[in-house]
């Protein structure tokens, strides 16, 4: 009984399933706009976010991407309007959308003096995760992202692609249905680039989590199910990448973003 009544409090001021048990939305953005002094950087009235897809923020350096981000990690809250993360309001109820959210940031946020296993351990505790449960999972995580022989190994020894991975198994170690990741190919040569994309299908595919990232990199937007182009925080194209560059009538995403108005700067 006492089990029932904290999940029941635990959902208070969540947003509702829809109509026949239609699952909550990833993300919900409804007249969200932040501003600096003088200065607008978010101006999105609305947009929803399926559960289970893999969707792309895309714009060049300033466009808002990062702000956005932050925004949804619930390290800035919104000027004006709301927005919702696996239902609950990032404004309102905070610590419940950190619960939802596993986030890996443009450089890699784990301690290099700690090897690969503690540094899974120490985040588990962070989450206030059963002891029993954080070594089953840092064990699982590190076996998921092939890094259990380097378990004991410090992570100031590991490549730049190998600490993004261990990024990855952090942030996913406490099984959040959302993932947020700002810029993640940031500082990877091609064939990590290319691993990287690869353990994101799998996740998809093996435990539907749904993928939020931030990029200016072409072929990675591509990738994605689903794309915003954003400039000067506001929305200029949306939909997946065929569909965009039909929109724009071209077969290169460059082209189309130049077309609908982008800049020239994104493409590099």
């Amino acid at each position: 009984m006492a089990q029932s009544s904290q999940g029941k409090a635990n959902l208070a001021g969540r947003e509702p399933s829809g109509a026949a048990g239609e699952a909550v939305p990833a993300v919900v953005i409804s007249d969200l706009g932040f501003d600096y002094p003088g200065r607008t950087v978010l101006d999105l009235s609305a947009l929803s976010i399926p559960a289970g897809c893999i969707y792309g923020f895309l714009g060049p350096n300033g466009s808002g991407k990062t702000t956005l981000f932050s925004v949804l990690a619930t390290l800035r809250p919104p000027t004006r309007g709301s927005v919702r993360v696996n239902g609950f309001d990032v404004s309102k109820r905070p610590a419940d959308v950190r619960k939802s959210l596993g986030v890996a940031f443009q450089h890699p946020a784990v301690d290099k003096q700690l090897t690969c296993y503690e540094n899974l351990v120490h985040h588990g505790r962070l989450y206030g995760l059963p002891t029993r449960t954080i070594h089953a999972r840092s064990r699982e995580m590190l076996e998921q992202f092939e890094l259990s022989e380097r378990r004991n190994e410090r992570a100031a020894k590991l490549s730049g692609g190998l600490l993004r991975r261990l990024e990855l198994a952090k942030a996913l170690l406490h099984s959040p249905p959302v993932l947020l990741l700002d810029e993640p190919a940031t500082g990877l040569d091609p064939a990590a680039r290319f691993r990287l994309w690869e353990d994101l299908k799998r996740l998809q595919a093996g435990t539907g989590v749904t993928v939020v990232l931030t990029t200016h990199l072409m072929d990675e937007a591509d990738r994605c199910d689903e794309l915003l182009f954003v400039r000067t925080g506001k929305l200029i194209a949306r939909g997946s990448g065929p569909q965009i560059r039909a929109q724009a009538e071209t077969e290169s995403l460059e082209e189309a973003f130049l077309r609908l108005g982008g800049d020239v700067e994104a493409t590099r």
